[in-house]
């Protein structure tokens, strides 16, 4: 997919899921199931419930 047709968000983890994957909350009260990138898993790079994605 192309950078310019991907679809960018924000949002906060409300539950975090086994195999790196996360439930987290939009702005207009949506819930998502998301997961981290690449880079993110390569650099241990943690997140836990309230960080901001």
């Amino acid at each position: 997919m192309n950078s310019d047709k991907a679809i960018e968000l924000e949002g906060t983890i409300t539950m975090v899921l086994p195999g790196t994957m996360f439930r987290v909350a939009l702005a207009n009260e949506h819930l998502v199931l998301a997961h981290i990138s690449g880079k993110m898993r390569k650099r241990f790079i943690r997140l836990t419930i309230g960080d901001r994605v």
